[in-house]
């Protein structure tokens, strides 16, 4: 008979559990990695919030959260760094000969 020992059967308990949060780049790297092969980081334990059915789901939706406030960031910079178009100046006429 296989049995697991003690330590495996108690090793994801003794990994602290947090909050996914998409501005931490190992957060992130778990998320690539999930995305990648289906699996979750043994070494990061998320926690499961009000309001979603999974992990997974809830780290998308903050993922999704977070890339459109960078866009929006980004195309307010944009806009802010862009010059305004201002009308061309006018020639100044020739003399007639």
């Amino acid at each position: 008979m296989n049995t697991p020992s003690i330590t495996n059967l108690l090793a994801p308990s003794l990994t602290p559990m947090v909050s996914f949060d998409p501005n931490n780049v190992e957060h992130r790297n778990a998320f690539r990695k999930f995305l990648a092969s289906g699996k979750q980081d043994k070494s990061l334990r998320f926690l499961l919030e009000d309001g979603f059915r999974s992990v997974p789901e809830l780290m998308v939706h903050r993922m999704a959260v977070a890339g459109m406030k960078a866009l929006d960031t980004l195309l307010t910079l944009e806009t802010v760094e862009r010059a305004p178009v201002t009308a061309r100046p006018e020639r100044p006429a020739f003399a007639a000969v």
